[in-house]
């Protein structure tokens, strides 16, 4: 008994120990870390009074304001680092001068190297943030040997901040490279390209132009490529050009996301028009079909019924859903005539698509309220009458 009482004592000894220990190394690097940041903090507030400064003076004398930027630890480069990016934006020239002068951008090329992932990641921000398109060349030979899938990423559109037209194709060439690597994800290459596209706009579209004529890329970068065209700000007639020329493919998904990009472009009649949309309503992958209506429900007109009508009975719920949202974009008075032999169709979950769209998009109001009257009052009848008899809406 006298044992037991003895190594529980112990026990809990031990325990009150191990949580006291931790408490206080806790305690320890709170307080460490915080004189840390004041510190920093403190050292920013300095070097942002000199900097402020020095960039409202017309001229700069570097060698009298080096002994003021002076640094005698780590912590102090760090803050002056941050203070100089800061200010990158509102003076790029003289923060990059700045930045050479104290050799900032030398340690960021070496570290272009490092071993450590985040070094490198942070070394190709870096180097953007200042503008140093001197190290342009080096940040692309290190996207060439980088394998880290976000370090890879952080690297090419930090080199989009740097780069001219002289290297579009070598940029393209690389992002391809690493797409087939499989470095990069299909979703990451897209927000790329979307990021190139805005950034350059009708040189982006003829550098793409040029690269997809000299090099045939794979099925997966188009892909990639056709949804980075999708989310771009900017759609001229040479991506719409492109686009088209995507619609020959076989690759369900290629037909899918070009598809998808038409249905944004607000004109798309100089490059493609309706009767080239309309064979992809019958195409075997629900997909297709679905972004062919996205498509058309922006020029659909009451001769294209015919061909959307039968997707009501689509065996895909998105399909019908899209097809009934489509034909409620024709004019109403249209809409009104063809509704009654359109809410006959065999297939009940077409008929309740359409009756959802019906309310959805106000058209059921009008019609409850008497909102349609004069020749299209006996198709209004003949709507109501189906609907309370086979929805029991009042």
């Amino acid at each position: 008994m006298f044992f037991t009482v003895k190594v529980l004592s112990f026990i809990i000894l031990v325990i009150f120990s191990v949580n006291l220990f931790l408490v206080i190394y806790d305690f320890i690097r709170r307080f460490l870390t915080q004189i840390k940041y004041q510190r920093l903090d403190r050292a920013r507030n300095y070097f942002t009074r000199i900097l402020e400064e020095i960039f409202r003076a017309p001229s700069v004398d570097l060698s009298k304001l080096k002994p003021k930027l002076k640094v005698s630890s780590s912590l102090e480069r760090q803050a002056l680092l941050e203070t100089l990016l800061n200010y990158s934006s509102r003076q790029p020239e003289k923060s990059f001068i700045f930045a050479q002068e104290l050799g900032y951008i030398e340690e960021y090329e070496k570290k272009l190297n490092s071993s450590k992932p985040y070094e490198r990641g942070e070394a190709f921000r870096t180097l953007a943030i200042l503008g140093s398109k001197r190290s342009l060349e080096r940040m692309l030979e290190a996207l060439q040997r980088e394998n880290h899938p976000e370090i890879a990423f952080v690297g090419f559109l930090s080199c989009l901040k740097l780069i001219d037209k002289a290297y579009f194709k070598t940029f393209f060439n690389l992002l391809y490279e690493k797409q087939k690597q499989r470095v990069l994800n299909l979703r990451s290459v897209s927000l790329v390209i979307t990021d190139f596209i805005d950034r350059f706009k009708e040189q982006a579209s003829f550098s793409i132009y040029d690269f997809l004529k000299e090099q045939p890329p794979s099925n997966s970068f188009r892909i990639a490529l056709l949804e980075g065209f999708y989310y771009s700000k900017h759609l001229d007639e040479t991506l719409l050009r492109i686009v088209k020329e995507h619609l020959n493919f076989e690759h369900p998904e290629i037909l899918a996301k070009a598809l998808k990009v038409l249905s944004k472009a607000v004109e798309f009649d100089k490059e493609v028009g309706s009767e080239e949309i309309l064979p992809f309503l019958r195409h075997p992958s629900w997909f297709v079909r679905l972004s062919a209506l996205k498509v058309l429900e922006k020029k659909i007109t009451p001769e294209m019924v015919e061909h959307v009508a039968p997707l009501l009975e689509d065996k895909n719920a998105l399909v019908r859903r899209e097809a009934a949202k489509a034909l409620f974009k024709l004019p109403i008075e249209e809409l009104i005539i063809r509704l009654p032999s359109l809410l006959e169709i065999k297939d009940p979950y077409g008929r309740d698509s359409l009756v959802e769209e019906m309310v959805m998009s106000g058209v059921w109001e009008r019609l409850k309220d008497g909102g349609i009257k004069g020749p299209l009052k006996s198709y209004v009848e003949n709507i109501m009458s189906f609907l309370q008899l086979n929805y029991k809406m009042a």
